[in-house]
């Protein structure tokens, strides 16, 4: 049985385990890939968006300070990615207004939006320290990086169906090959470039704007499924859902900081589990009711809930995960 997939957005969490995939099973293939759609058309030119490529830097910064952890996953995600579908035309970009079809229900994308212009990014390169030893270490590594960055946005725009020619296995084996040789130079330059002094608040601004790049989707009242995204773009998509829903999908793993007041009504509220590694990400007790909420977290350092000795969802993945490991 082939299977359809949608990758919401670039933040390692929501995409790390299709490489694992393709590691344990070279065989295994997607009917479909969805990725987000970053991509617009501005005087006739084809480019990615800006808060796509400014990340893309910046996880290239970090490959260079010694944190590559976040750019290698991203690169083997776009190299295994090809490998994983029968035809290069099956990956495809999705953004609001696209619908697909998964299963027996069309799904309607109702962000992000292929035009968006509005600040999602705080400037990487303009804040780099110089070095004094090398006043030119900066320069050359930013023009290392951003050949990176285009590189990846090459391939990455070949799946936007911008394109108005036929994509060719040459074309393919090319852009691949251009991007491998742009990854490979960025060895040159691990260890070599300063660190920033405000690093740890520019990574989680940059985690923060690849969520409000989240893919939102919706079927006709049954699901709503906010992905990652924050407070300011659900007010700003408002009028894209309804009032209510079967199941809605809560926003970035039930977190305080995202949660939103707006929010439609919903038969079912569905949290989805962070990983073991984000205790700080505690669950808005506000999600918390014994009916309606299914809290696929297996971390309890995560639950205020059960912190107060309770259990107030309708499904507890903490208490089964426990039973399952003393059974």
């Amino acid at each position: 049985m082939m299977r359809r997939i949608l990758i919401t957005h670039f933040d390692v969490d929501h995409y790390n385990g299709i490489s694992e995939i393709h590691n344990w099973c070279k065989d295994f293939k997607f009917k479909k890939i969805y990725l987000p759609r970053y991509i617009y058309r501005d005087k006739g030119v084809y480019d990615t968006d800006i808060f796509f490529r400014d990340t893309v830097k910046y996880y290239a910064y970090l490959k260079l300070i010694g944190k590559p952890y976040r750019l290698d996953t991203l690169h083997a995600f776009f190299v295994d990615i090809k490998d994983m579908v029968h035809r290069i035309t099956d990956i495809e970009c999705v953004g609001y207004t696209d619908s697909f079809r998964l299963g027996n229900y069309d799904v309607d994308v109702i962000w992000p939006d292929k035009d968006y212009k509005g600040k999602l990014f705080m400037p990487l390169f303009e804040e780099l320290p110089t070095d004094e030893n090398d006043p030119e270490l900066i320069e050359r590594a930013r023009v290392v990086i951003e050949g990176y960055a285009d590189a990846l946005a090459e391939v990455y725009m070949m799946y936007s169906g911008e394109e108005q020619f036929e994509i060719s296995q040459d074309l393919v084996n090319y852009l691949y090959g251009q991007l491998d040789n742009a990854y490979q130079r960025l060895d040159d330059f691990i260890g070599n470039v300063p660190k920033l002094e405000n690093l740890d608040a520019m990574s989680s601004t940059k985690i923060r704007n690849m969520n409000e790049c989240s893919v939102v989707i919706k079927i006709d009242d049954e699901l709503l499924a906010l992905g990652d995204i924050t407070p300011r773009i659900l007010k700003h998509i408002n009028g894209r859902y309804g009032n209510s829903y079967n199941i809605l999908k809560v926003p970035h793993h039930g977190t305080k900081s995202y949660y939103y007041s707006g929010l439609p009504n919903s038969n079912y509220k569905l949290v989805s589990n962070s990983g073991p590694y984000r205790v700080d990400w505690s669950i808005d007790g506000r999600y918390y009711d014994i009916k309606t909420c299914i809290c696929t977290n297996d971390n309890p350092a995560r639950c205020d809930s059960l912190a107060r000795g309770m259990i107030e969802c309708a499904k507890c993945n903490v208490i089964a995960k426990k039973n399952a490991v003393t059974n």
